[in-house]
């Protein structure tokens, strides 16, 4: 690499690390009257700072005060919205059925009715929940009994949680948008204005934007953008400018005032100019989809801007919403226009258009709706179909992206308009129908359920015709259809975000309201509910699926699902499928018996009628009748809520009873097969373990214990366990091993627990060839009540170090004294073995290795190893680190200069290109993790202090090494981000002048320019404030800084504290620009 390309690569890195600051910044809160009482307002500001106040020195009080202040935001809203809080099927009710008084909720209540209505997003909500939870422990007892123990990092995940919830709150009320002067009507430029306001934005930096505008005004654009620029500096503005993109302002306002201004001539070349925009393609799409983000860097942009595409379309949209201000046009031709544009743009459109159109349909589907869903039918019913590739394209992660969002959005906006219910729907049910899956929540059976809601639907349509779509869907769709019915019906866990709303289309009047009355409600939910039983028929699986939402039926449908299942058809099925319906009622009945009490539980004369119908289906054959006992869902069987020890007991016994019944029926053989057929043949051992059957013994050992049957071994892994823990260890020396193979002996001891009288038989038993046991321990240390000593020892020995760390883990967990060369290596063993990916566990070996650097029996070499091979678990930010490697960075200069030359090539190997090899590789990469993470910097002593002397002399062997070797541009670089950490000076300077005078030495432009990104990226993630009140403060903050070295005579620092402070100031700028334009939009 040139010197110059390294120059390049060097500048290009950014170091994440923390900064630690000796004062607290202290924000403000201003909250507007729109969200809470004005007479609120001053004493939630107040706990706002307070809680910073406390944040360093009292992180309880800080919980406290976030937890009263998320309290205190919700309460005001739901004051000031309260129809909206009381409508939401989450909210608390009263034994009447009423929503209970907002002074009574709870702030879990406060936070899921938010979220609910839409207000809160769900990572807001989750932070929430993460901060109530918090507050909870204002009670001593609480907190002494869960161990709660908050620092600062908790107290600062509160404040989070309150900052996040403040700025999702804001977006609920709107600023006031200033009018449109009727001035411009008669403005000499009148009919420019009026032809500029159908293309509403484009970017001059593009030249295919230019000549669009230039098009569509028929003159030069450097003649129109003289005129421009005047117009941009009058009063009052229709026109904007921001980083080279025109917007024009009050969009609507200006094309209804001067609409009559556009002529025929005019709407003919929008509309072929509306086409040519639109039909490009994105290039992206000629991507793989992993690098479609990065299509810039590739080439691969449009030839017309973003601003202009989302213009044109915007365009379309006003022009096919408001035609009647096109007062001189031929009558009719507006709306033509907007017609026949959406005709052109989608005629043969494929997959790459439509996803190149995403992001805009929404709009375009508001110029002409019915144009707009016939090309949507059109696609479906080709071949092959657009949306199948569309949706083949989905991509997860951070780079992944949902190509369909658009489309779904559009149709939901559609949807408010009842003349178009019908067809959205059944269009957005084929959709389903070709939906494979994802990741993504935007699903269009997802958005199907959002506009029928019963509680809050999303469409202006009546109940009568909310009904008919459904219909519609469940006669064109039916399984669709029967997904639907059961997304419909009464759910106190429903919620949801609501959906698109049309921008531009005035269908939802001012004065309409979310959520409907409760008749209104009863008549959708009922008709639903009685739909969804019709429409399960006779179905088993459809019927399985209804029981399950039993206590969601009303009771006319309720009735007519048991009069179905007490029908002679039903009960005349085979009994395999009478047993699928036969266990979903057990399941159903037995939960809401366990827990009478519960809100959600089912009377007893709601209950009755499905026992009853459950005993009628039950099974007659044993092995199917018991199949539900031996499922591994214990917790599903217990009859009773409480006393769960007992609930095991009795659980337990009606396992041996079941068993008896097999086994007297159909001898073992047939409980083997039984145990074949269910889910916890477990169970089916420790049943059998229980009986006193003649040759059981003889009949599972030893052939099962080196069965390839996976069932067979845990039959008898149970069995043995537990005739070992009835019966005793005299047991296990009575059975008769005689002709056993070392395999099955190995397996009979591990099905044993793990302690010292097991590893005494492992010794007797098999002697020399006790790898067949060790090979197969369960390894579960809470067994050995001492010894694990030795039990590690002999894990190790075998090739089990994930199981050793486990057993380490144990014994540092009860403080028990470990060998730390036991330690060493079980950590290094673990990085080559063999054993399931699933025994390894990264917090253990974190703790262990925490535990090494407190070890002084721990040699340095040892340290070393261990560190260097698990850099990547040891992460700073997750409140790990290197000690020793750090440490051994900032005291020896020759392995700092060491892992550098690791990480980099020289620049005097000129133009060698020697590709290294992948262990080189390897090595690089973990290197450059070390050298990445390292926050101790030279001179810093173990016991904090700074040694100045040692310092100088570190830098000074470094420099002269690095030069030698050709590194010295990184090593600088890389010194400079590591003095981020300096300590501040004796004297009050904040950083420590003999760290000062090395960065403002003359020749250290390269340990600046480190100093400088390691302080940018030191921010970290962070919220955006409107205000920009944190990048004012950063300024300031090394504006500071910079006065404070220049004063000690460090003037080059200075100057790189300067330029940190001039970009927060440049970022405080744009911040603050943005929002306010967003504003004014």
């Amino acid at each position: 690499m040139s010197g110059d390309d390294r120059q390049r690569a060097l500048g290009g890195l950014q170091i994440t690390a923390m900064e630690a600051e000796t004062t607290q910044a202290i924000e403000t809160l201003s909250l507007s009257p729109a969200l809470v009482d004005p007479g609120l307002i001053p004493i939630l500001e107040n706990r706002f700072t307070e809680a910073q106040r406390c944040l360093s020195h009292s992180p309880m009080a800080t919980i406290m005060l976030c937890g009263s202040l998320l309290e205190g935001l919700l309460l005001g809203l739901a004051n000031k919205k309260p129809a909206d809080f009381n409508r939401s099927p989450q909210s608390p009710k009263d034994e009447n059925g009423k929503p209970k008084p907002f002074k009574d909720w709870s702030l879990a209540q406060l936070i899921d009715v938010a979220h609910n209505i839409g207000i809160l997003r769900l990572d807001v909500k989750n932070f929430g929940q993460h901060l109530r939870n918090f507050r909870n422990y204002i009670h001593p007892y609480q907190q002494m009994k869960e161990g709660f123990e908050p620092d600062r990092y908790t107290a600062e995940m509160s404040l989070t949680a309150v900052k996040a919830a403040i700025y999702n709150l804001a977006s609920n009320v709107r600023p006031e948008k200033d009018e449109l002067s009727d001035d411009w009507k008669n403005h000499p430029d009148a009919t420019l204005l009026a032809l500029v306001s159908l293309v509403g934005s484009w970017n001059e930096k593009k030249q295919a934007d230019k000549e669009a505008l230039s098009r569509i005004l028929d003159m030069r654009y450097e003649d129109w953008i003289k005129v421009a620029r005047e117009i941009l500096h009058l009063p009052n503005s229709p026109l904007s400018l921001k980083d080279g993109v025109w917007v024009v302002t009050h969009r609507k306002e200006l094309f209804k005032l001067l609409g009559s201004r556009i002529l025929d001539p005019n709407l003919e070349v929008f509309k072929s100019l509306t086409t040519t925009v639109l039909k490009e393609q994105d290039p992206a799409f000629e991507l793989p989809p992993e690098e479609r983000y990065a299509a810039s860097i590739h080439g691969k942009v449009p030839s017309y801007s973003p601003a202009i595409r989302s213009g044109l379309a915007e365009g379309l949209a006003i022009l096919g919403c408001y035609p009647e201000a096109c007062s001189n046009c031929t009558l009719g031709n507006a709306d033509i226009t907007a017609v026949l544009a959406i005709r052109d743009i989608f005629d043969g459109a494929d997959w790459t258009l439509w996803g190149s159109l995403n992001g805009l349909l929404p709009t375009l589907s508001e110029a002409a709706p019915k144009e707009f869903l016939d090309a949507v039918e059109t696609a479906l019913r080709s071949l092959p179909c657009p949306f199948d590739e569309l949706f083949a394209q989905e991509g997860v992660g951070i780079t992944g992206s949902n190509h369909m969002t658009g489309l779904l959005w559009a149709l939901e906006g559609i949807a408010w308009d009842e003349q178009y219910l019908v067809r959205v729907c059944d269009l957005l049910a084929e959709l389903a129908s070709h939906d494979p899956g994802g990741q993504w929540a935007n699903r269009p059976a997802n958005s199907l359920t959002d506009i029928l809601l019963p509680w809050m639907p999303h469409t202006l349509a009546s109940i009568e015709k909310r009904k008919v779509a459904v219909q519609t869907v469940i006669k064109e769709w039916p399984d669709i259809g029967w997904s639907l019915l059961l997304s419909l019906l009464p759910n106190q866990h429903q919620m949801t975000s609501g959906t698109h709303k049309p921008q531009w289309r005035e269908i939802i009047p001012d004065d309409w309201e979310k959520g409907v009355t409760k008749h209104e409600y009863w008549l959708q939910t009922s008709s639903y509910a009685e739909l969804a039983v019709s429409a399960a028929g006779l179905d088993v699986a459809k019927l399985s699926g209804l029981i399950d939402h039993s206590d969601n039926l009303t009771r006319p449908a309720f009735d007519k699902m048991i009069e179905t299942l007490s029908s002679d058809q039903i009960r005349s099925l085979p009994e395999d499928q009478r047993q699928i319906l036969w266990r979903r009622l057990s399941k159903f009945t037995k939960k809401h018996r366990r827990f009478p009490e519960a809100e959600w539980s089912l009377p007893d004369e709601l209950l009755k009628p499905l026992e009853a119908v459950m005993d009628k289906l039950a099974p007659t054959d044993p092995l199917l009748l018991y199949q539900e006992l031996f499922s591994g869902r214990d917790f599903d069987l217990y009859e009773e809520s409480g006393n769960w020890e007992e609930q095991r007991r009795k659980l337990d016994e009606r396992r041996a009873s079941a068993i008896s019944e097999i086994v007297a029926k159909d001898g073992i053989d047939g409980a083997i097969r039984f145990a074949e057929t269910v889910s916890s043949p477990r169970d089916v051992g420790a049943a059998l373990a229980d009986l006193s059957v003649p040759d059981i013994e003889k009949t599972l050992l030893p052939d099962f214990l080196d069965s390839e049957n996976e069932k067979h071994l845990d039959l008898a892994g149970t069995f043995i366990w537990r005739r070992r823990h009835d019966e005793g260890w005299d047991w296990c020396d009575r059975v008769n091993r005689a002709g056993w193979s070392h395999k099955q002996t190995g397996q009979f001891l591990a099905c044993l627990p793990f302690s010292r009288e097991t590893w005494e038989r492992a010794a007797q038993w098999l002697e020399e060839h006790q790898e067949h046991y060790w090979a197969r321990a369960s390894a579960f240390p809470y067994d050995a009540k001492e010894d694990l000593e030795y039990s590690i020892e002999k894990l190790l020995e075998y090739g089990r170090p994930h199981a050793a760390i486990t057993c380490l883990e144990r014994m540092l967990h009860s403080k028990s004294a470990i060998d730390p060369q036991q330690c060493v290596r079980a950590l290094l063993g673990a990085l080559k073995s063999s054993e399931p990916n699933h025994a390894m566990d990264s917090y253990h070996m974190v703790e262990l290795i925490k535990h090494l650097h407190s070890d002084s029996a721990v040699s340095d070499e040892d340290l070393f190893r261990v560190e260097w091979a698990y850099l990547p678990l040891l992460n700073q930010l997750d409140g790990n680190k290197p000690v020793y490697l750090h440490r051994k960075l900032a005291n020896e200069p020759d392995f700092f200069c060491e892992v550098i030359q690791l990480i980099y090539r020289s620049n005097k190997e000129g133009d060698k290109t020697e590709e290294p090899s992948e262990e080189q590789k390897a090595i690089a990469t973990n290197a450059y993790r070390l050298i990445s993470e390292w926050s101790r910097p030279p001179g810093q002593m173990d016991d904090e202090s700074f040694d100045a002397e040692h310092f100088r002399n570190w830098i000074e062997k470094v420099k002269v090494s690095c030069a030698e070797s050709g590194h010295l541009e990184p090593a600088l670089i890389h010194i400079g981000e590591v003095l981020l950490y300096a300590p501040q000076d004796e004297d009050g300077l904040w950083i420590h002048r003999a760290a000062a005078d090395a960065l403002n030495s003359r020749d250290s432009e390269k340990m600046r320019r480190g100093f400088h990104s390691a302080s940018f990226s030191s921010r970290g993630v962070h919220w955006v404030d409107p205000t920009a009140k944190p990048e004012k403060e950063l300024a300031e903050r090394y504006r500071q800084k910079a006065e404070d070295v220049e004063n000690a005579n460090f003037h080059r620092l200075a100057r790189t504290l300067r330029d940190l402070s001039e970009i927060y100031d440049r970022e405080a700028e744009r911040i603050i620009s943005e929002h306010y334009e967003g504003d004014e939009l």
